[in-house]
């Protein structure tokens, strides 16, 4: 029996090696007669540019940086470790390169700039893309410390869309930056040369957190979004900007500092900004002072923080502005009295959603004003109101059918309302039989937390 085993494993293992052979063969056959292999380069090539997992920011939105490849995220080296016509062809598309971050926290005079690896990078973007351009200098510091060059960015000027710079910078290279339409400075102070000459003939977005400290060349003439998050403001050199700035149709605001200005200004005195469509405030601070100072006759959407609702104030921005408003957010330390809020939302017909943040106690007698009728039938308050969101302390003051029966009150055929099953924990849902909005992007924008929405 043994020598009949070792006789058969003699035939056996050959045929085995030959089997394996041939198998190893029809394999290197089948690989190159892939489908993925016989994808034309150009389509490979966009599909490159869904490799990087970049998520935008939504907490600022226009304000992203405006990109032409991927978004920003892990490098798209990883592409180009696949196989060799991948990485041919992913060095060869331009485009995929074009979102660069050059970090020099820890800049060093005695090292080049820019470094071998950047270079490479910025080599890769060919001549003709925009570029998304982000440097991170030093962090500013009461020790003296060397500001990191920009010099390199001179071959490159014609071609940055999006410049997002952090931290202590020597000042930009001269020229003019044809394509740049998105600034970003964070917590970034650029040192002047009276030896250079900029102009930014593009700009439509600038972006500044930390310390206002603008570029003296910014063309404010032209912008369209402004982005402000400081803790200290001057007051008169602030004011001087907005009234440059006679396109602007978006301007968000944060002031953690009170500001010492006048309050009290006659209505021929205030800022008028005429395209303004989008106001919005992230402190009290700059909620009080700005509406003391601007009027905006063809604003559509306001977002309010505030630390105590200054009534008088805002009653004397809307009878100046007399805006024709569609969306109010509002998010208070102290609650607005709810007749107070009905006067408000009374003189805004025009209203399509209301979100209401701690500002608002959610009470019967908030709900009901809601559902009252005037002699014509129409909804009393905002009768073009699509839906609402509020949140305060006590969620559970206002039973559930109280939120139906108004829904159902305001819809013109008088269809019941229903409690949308299956919410999210701490989430009621109320709505139409046929809403006027889609909840998607609305749940997208506020995922968790204990929210009541009405959707009419």
């Amino acid at each position: 029996m043994e020598v009949q085993v070792v006789e058969l494993t003699d035939v056996a293992t050959p045929l085995m090696e030959r089997y394996n052979y041939e198998k190893h063969i029809l394999s290197c056959f089948r690989r190159i007669l892939s489908p993925v292999r016989r994808i034309h380069p150009e389509i490979l090539a966009e599909i490159f540019l869904f490799t990087r997992d970049g998520t935008k920011d939504q907490s600022i939105p226009d304000f992203e940086p405006i990109t032409v490849g991927p978004p920003p995220g892990p490098s798209p080296l990883r592409i180009t470790h696949v196989c060799a016509d991948w990485r041919r062809i992913a060095l060869a598309t331009s485009v995929l390169w074009t979102t660069i971050t050059s970090s020099q926290t820890n800049y060093d005079p005695s090292l080049p700039v820019p470094d071998e690896r950047l270079q490479t990078w910025l080599t890769r973007t060919g001549t003709y893309c925009p570029l998304d351009i982000t440097v991170r200098g030093p962090r500013l510091s009461y020790t003296v410390r060397p500001a990191a060059p920009l010099t390199w960015l001179q071959p490159y000027i014609h071609r940055v869309r999006t410049l997002s710079l952090e931290g202590m910078l020597c000042q930009l290279p001269s020229g003019s930056f044809d394509a740049l339409e998105m600034l970003k400075m964070d917590n970034c102070y650029l040192y002047p040369n009276a030896n250079t000459n900029h102009t930014l003939p593009s700009l439509c977005r600038l972006f500044v957190e930390g310390d206002l400290y603008p570029p003296s060349y910014t063309p404010w003439q032209s912008l369209t979004h402004l982005y402000v998050d400081v803790c200290v403001i001057r007051p008169d050199m602030f004011l001087c900007v907005l009234s440059l700035s006679v396109v602007l149709v978006k301007l968000e605001v944060s002031i953690f500092e009170d500001v010492d200005a006048e309050l009290a200004v006659a209505d021929d005195k205030r800022i008028v900004m005429g395209q303004l469509q989008t106001f919005i405030t992230h402190t009290g601070q700059a909620t009080v002072w700005l509406l003391s100072h601007l009027t905006m006759p063809s604003l559509t959407t306001l977002r309010l923080v505030f630390d105590s609702w200054p009534g008088s104030i805002y009653n004397s921005f809307q009878s100046c502005s007399l805006f024709t408003l569609q969306s109010l957010r509002l998010r208070g330390g102290q609650r607005i009295d709810t007749a107070d809020f009905f006067g408000l939302v009374r003189k805004m017909p025009s209203l399509r959603d209301i979100s209401s943040f701690f500002a608002l106690d959610i009470t019967p007698t908030l709900i009901s004003g809601f559902a009252m009728r005037s002699k014509s039938g129409i909804p009393d308050l905002a009768p073009n109101l699509e839906y609402m969101r509020l949140r305060s302390e006590d969620m559970s003051e206002v039973e559930d059918n109280a939120f139906t029966d108004m829904v159902t009150l305001r819809d013109p055929f008088g269809r019941p309302a229903f409690l949308q099953p299956n919410t999210s924990c701490g989430q009621r849902v109320f709505k139409s039989q046929e809403p006027k909005r889609s909840d998607y992007d609305i749940f997208q924008e506020f995922p968790s937390g204990e929210m009541v929405y009405i959707f009419f």
